[in-house]
């Protein structure tokens, strides 16, 4: 209860413009949060599950002709983040994506990581510039 009468009081002594524009402030910052929540949630399921399909497909018909993948699910799903680890931020860790591709085997290890990876939002590293979904 404290809080609130704070509140009350350290709002008392603004001018109406100041009061306007902590208003407009607030609401804006919620309008903005709510439409890339918005955004987040529309189109990263849509592109998400378009992404992959293909790669789904000819990785089974492999599967069915004696060409499995070498590596675990648990190693394509840890080299898939390694990548994206080394996506991250400002440039990229080239060494580490070559480490990557270095340890895939065969033709369907790499249909398996490409599925598996899918699409995913890079951090750019750079405030005020927005991050790269693919």
């Amino acid at each position: 209860m404290a809080n609130t009468n704070f509140a009350k009081q350290s709002f008392q002594g603004l001018p109406q413009w100041a009061k306007g524009i902590i208003a407009i402030a607030v609401v804006g910052g919620v309008a903005y949060l709510g439409y890339k929540l918005y955004d987040a949630f529309s189109t990263g399921a849509v592109a998400q599950r378009k992404e992959g399909k293909e790669e789904e497909g000819e990785l089974k018909s492999l599967i069915k002709s004696g060409n499995p993948p070498k590596l675990s699910k648990a190693e394509i799903l840890a080299k898939a983040n390694q990548l994206q680890a080394a996506f991250n931020g400002i440039g990229h860790d080239f060494n580490g994506i070559i480490r990557v591709f270095i340890q895939v085997k065969n033709y369907a290890d790499l249909l398996a990581l490409i599925s598996v990876y899918g699409t995913r939002k890079i951090n750019s590293g750079i405030y005020l510039v927005p991050d790269f979904e693919g």
